[in-house]
C-alpha cells in the first residue's frame, strides 16, 4: 500500500499550470535525494488522464501527530519528547543534504503503526541551498503555513 498526493496541473482556463509541474518536479528531486527513517519514502510518481499527477509516498496508518491531539488530547511528556527528538534528527539529516523543509507542523508529521515513530512528509514547500550558501545566508520566503510560521520569518518580510 501506498498514499498517493494527487496534483492538478490545470490552471482553470490556461491549460497547464508550468509553474505547479516545475514545484512537482522539484518536490520529487527532493524526495529522491533522501532516505532516513523519519521521512516519508517516495516511490515513484505519474500523469494520469485529466492532467492530474500522482506521487506515490510510503503509507502511514495512524494519521497525524495534528490528528492526535483533536482525537486525543495534549501528548504526554515521554511522547512528545520522542517525536521532537525524531523530527529533530530528520531535520538534521535534510541539512545535511542542503534541505530546508519549509513547512514542519502537526499534520506534516505523520504516525507510524506502532505510534512511538514519527516520519516528517510534504517537501512542497522545501528548498535547496547552493552549494556555496549557509542556511543563515537564505533569504526568507513566505512559503509554508502562515499559521504555523515563526514570528520573525513574518516579520522579516
Amino acid at each position: 500500500m501506498f498514499a498517493v498526493k494527487k496534483i492538478r496541473l490545470v490552471h482553470s482556463y490556461h491549460g497547464i499550470d508550468q509553474n505547479k509541474v516545475k514545484a512537482i518536479k522539484k518536490e520529487i528531486d527532493r524526495y529522491k535525494l533522501i532516505q532516513h527513517k523519519n521521512i516519508v519514502k517516495y516511490h515513484g510518481g505519474e500523469m494520469i488522464p485529466d492532467n492530474v499527477f500522482c506521487i506515490y509516498l510510503e503509507f502511514l496508518t495512524s494519521g497525524s501527530v495534528a490528528d492526535t491531539y483533536k482525537q486525543a488530547g495534549p501528548l504526554n511528556e515521554h511522547l512528545c519528547r520522542s517525536y521532537v527528538t525524531q523530527v529533530l534528527e530528520a531535520t538534521e539529516y535534510l541539512h545535511g543534504k542542503g534541505i530546508i523543509h519549509g513547512d514542519i507542523k502537526g499534520s506534516n508529521i505523520l504516525l507510524c503503526k506502532d505510534n512511538e515513530t514519527v516520519k516528517l512528509c510534504d517537501l512542497g514547500n522545501s528548498r535547496i541551498l547552493d552549494n556555496n550558501k549557509s542556511f543563515s545566508s537564505v533569504k526568507t520566503v513566505l512559503n509554508g503555513s502562515l499559521a504555523w510560521m515563526a514570528p520573525e520569518a513574518i516579520h522579516s518580510q
